[in-house]
């Protein structure tokens, strides 16, 4: 099979890009995707347990793609590093997820939730969700493994649904004299190839699927929102945000206040009187990896790829998004 001119339309397209980095050339150090050790902060409080506040904040994604250009750190390791971590502290009594976001990849989202919820199984440490800004679908998300969610009183959260996204570059191609033969075993194999416009089938079938992710997005709030049905969970599941208020009315959260209000109900959860707020800060390293550290690479080149593939310019078949304002 010829694959110059997939080559071509793809480098046409990430060239910009990969002049713009070429330029820049940043050090693997400054963005590399490494894994990083953990040290110990405290942030106030006293005495002898610890509430540990875990961070989830920007997209949520299982890669690293941060650059110059921007970007985002490889959330499932980091997520799954602290939990690790929290393990070995027989002091740790309680967890705050600290959730500002506006959501991302599904898989990226559902494996936070299993890390949290394998976390609670083995160690029966309770976790209190706090939302900041947004946490709004793979936010909302990966919270309903939360034991209680706290939320400010101007939090937007909801969003509750996926989103697929493909491009075609076919119009691309005819402008610049470029065509692509492409052979295929079967009539559903290369769907969301780039290189060529989706059938009416491949559509039905795109569409399938992402009800089948909405689904499973569905379960997890009818298990981490008992005092709601499923029928009515559904009913509030229409991809909309709520604000803080009117998510509380709807039985979304179980909350409205600040850092401090969440910090009290983890107190509470966790049947202590008082405790340490404690957070893990990062040292650059390649030790203390966990099973979804990626290998580092060389991010002036890997981070402008990267873009271009957020952007759908490199990726064909499916990608699917528990993400508000995709």
């Amino acid at each position: 099979m010829n694959v110059l001119p997939r080559i071509f339309a793809s480098l046409l397209l990430c060239l910009p890009l990969v002049l713009l980095s070429a330029c820049i050339n940043i050090s693997p150090s400054v963005f590399g995707t490494g894994s990083q050790q953990l040290k110990e902060v405290e942030l106030g409080g006293q005495g002898e347990h610890k509430v540990l506040m875990i961070v989830v904040e920007g997209s949520i994604t299982s890669f690293d793609s941060r650059s110059i250009l921007g970007g985002s750190p490889n959330t499932v390791d980091d997520v799954r590093r602290q939990l690790d971590r929290a393990r070995r502290d027989n002091d740790i009594s309680a967890v705050i997820l600290r959730v500002n976001s506006p959501g991302g990849g599904a898989t990226a989202s559902d494996t936070i939730f299993h890390e949290i919820e394998r976390f609670k199984e083995d160690t029966g440490i309770p976790v209190v969700a706090f939302f900041q800004d947004v946490a709004a679908s793979g936010g909302y998300y990966i919270s309903m493994a939360a034991d209680r969610i706290v939320a400010q009183p101007t939090t937007i959260t909801g969003s509750i649904g996926v989103i697929s996204s493909f491009v075609t570059v076919t119009g691309l191609m005819e402008k610049i004299g470029v065509k692509a033969e492409i052979f295929r075993s079967g009539d559903m194999k290369g769907t969301g190839l780039p290189l060529r416009d989706f059938t009416d089938d491949e559509r039905v079938l795109a569409q399938e699927m992402t009800m089948q992710f909405y689904d499973v997005f569905i379960s997890r709030v009818v298990a981490g929102r008992p005092n709601l049905s499923e029928e009515r969970i559904r009913e509030l599941a229409d991809g909309r945000v709520y604000m803080a208020p009117l998510a509380l009315e709807h039985g979304l959260i179980d909350q409205i206040g600040y850092f401090e209000d969440a910090f009290q109900t983890a107190l509470e959860v966790a049947d202590i009187d008082s405790a340490k707020l404690v957070n893990y800060s990062v040292v650059s390293s390649d030790a203390n990896r966990s099973i979804y550290t990626r290998p580092r690479t060389d991010a002036s080149m890997d981070g402008s790829f990267k873009l271009a593939d957020s952007m759908g310019m490199l990726r064909s078949g499916a990608s699917f998004y528990y993400l508000w304002g995709e």
